[in-house]
């Protein structure tokens, strides 16, 4: 490991997430195979910021923005960020459902715990998810080989040029509808 000591465990809370709906709807693609990977985002994201000093805030899903980051951030310099991809799909009855997320979940967590960022809280980070795929259910496509993409990210954002454990992060979710990854 790059650093010495782990940050402290916290429990991200999702009884107490916050939802705040977008004014402007985005129109929808059509739900097909014509679909881009990557390239249609969805109206919300999911977003949890973390310090050291008082552990995961209160988890928030928002209308989609751009961030806002200081330009000395260790995610930018350093690498100081990991990812997970993950899917969501519509069942025979309309219910949506994640595929497999307590191993993207082991997954993000040890990316984190490697880059030593916070240690994830795996149910709650989970709940917060399927949280934001409810908010985002018409988004979910309902086409075979079609399905909804979120992205979990966790970026160290503590202000500072210097080789250290971040003190501060942010772990945020985007997602967008796709096609198959492959057009054949």
């Amino acid at each position: 490991r790059a650093f010495s000591a782990q940050a402290p465990a916290s429990r991200i809370d999702a009884s107490k997430i916050q939802i705040e709906r977008t004014k402007n709807p985005k129109t929808k693609p059509p739900f097909d195979h014509t679909l881009p990977f990557g390239r249609v985002f969805t109206d919300h994201m999911l977003e949890i910021g973390w310090t050291r000093a008082s552990g995961y805030g209160t988890p928030r899903i928002v209308p989609h923005h751009k961030l806002e980051l200081d330009p000395a951030v260790p995610a930018l310099h350093y690498g100081v960020q990991c990812f997970e991809g993950m899917k969501a799909y519509k069942d025979s009855s309309g219910g949506v459902r994640l595929f497999r997320p307590n191993l993207n979940m082991d997954r993000f967590d040890a990316s984190c715990r490697r880059l030593a960022l916070p240690p994830l809280d795996k149910e709650g980070m989970q709940r917060c998810i399927e949280a934001l795929c409810r908010v985002e259910e018409g988004w979910v496509p309902d086409t075979e080989g079609c399905s909804l993409y979120l992205r979990p990210t966790c970026i160290g954002t503590t202000a500072f040029l210097g080789v250290s454990e971040p003190s501060e992060a942010l772990i945020y979710v985007i997602a967008c509808p796709v096609g198959p990854y492959f057009a054949n």
